[in-house]
């Protein structure tokens, strides 16, 4: 008789796990992919950040490409939910994406910086590391500067997916 009952409950837990795992599947997919996150480092700081635009994985149309520069502008005139990394006045900072970003390529820039080299040249790597801060702080005057991580196809007309944050030199 234990046996039967035995029987009976890890049919129940079967029959529960199954019908778990059927709504969840459509309802993970409903939700698309979970967005990509890029993280910046310096030192012992690190910070991570989801993207400004991001189509899960596509190819961003021209109206959210616009729609996307106009929310790019916002999050780069300092609003306070707009990461920033700390680095030290002679220091260096590195930047890491996952790898979807990094087998379709990326590449980052600041304000006054044109692609393909901006930072450094589109890379494929998921990793770039030791940027020295005064080649961000370029055009700086005050002691800032938002960059712009953008995943990209080789020739840097599609794009899949725009983040950014701010360096900032310590102590200004």
């Amino acid at each position: 008789m234990s046996l039967n009952r035995g029987v009976a409950a890890l049919g129940a837990v079967a029959v529960v796990g199954v019908a778990t795992l059927g709504w969840s599947i459509p309802l993970a997919h409903h939700f698309g992919q979970p967005k990509p996150m890029v993280a910046a480092t310096s030192g012992s700081t690190w910070k991570q950040f989801a993207p400004v635009c991001w189509n899960n994985g596509d190819v961003l149309t021209q109206k959210q490409i616009t729609s996307c520069l106009k929310d790019l502008a916002k999050a780069q005139a300092g609003g306070k939910d707009t990461p920033t990394l700390e680095v030290a006045q002679n220091g260096t900072f590195m930047i890491n994406t996952n790898e979807d970003i990094a087998a379709k390529g990326w590449y980052a820039q600041v304000p006054g910086q044109q692609q393909p080299v901006g930072l450094f040249s589109r890379t494929t790597n998921q990793q770039v590391g030791n940027i020295p801060l005064a080649a961000a702080l370029q055009a700086s005057q005050t002691g800032s500067a938002p960059v712009t991580v953008v995943e990209s196809d080789d020739s840097g007309k599609q794009i899949y997916g725009v983040w950014t944050f701010v360096v900032k030199q310590q102590g200004s």
